[in-house]
């Protein structure tokens, strides 16, 4: 259990980094989705990123979003067409 605890700590750190990262954001914000609950951490990153210029950014972290924090979602209005705004 520690060392699994230990992986989720080393993986969400990389993927806060990757959000960072232009050329990684959609696979950083895809895996976050993946993680689920667990990347909760890394919410205000995922939030930042639904107003992303590129669009299929936008449209991966809405769905990471729906599966990290499916409560906070439901407050952000029409999630189907949240990620294609703009």
């Amino acid at each position: 259990m520690a060392k699994q605890l230990k992986f989720d700590v080393q993986a969400r750190e990389s993927l806060k980094n990757g959000l960072d990262d232009r050329a990684t954001r959609n696979a950083a914000a895809y895996c976050s989705g993946e993680i689920g609950a667990p990347a909760l951490p890394l919410l205000p990153r995922l939030l930042s990123a639904l107003n992303d210029q590129d669009r299929n950014v936008r449209i991966v972290a809405t769905n990471a979003v729906q599966k990290v924090a499916p409560k906070k979602a439901a407050t952000l209005g029409n999630t189907d067409t949240l990620g294609l705004k703009r």
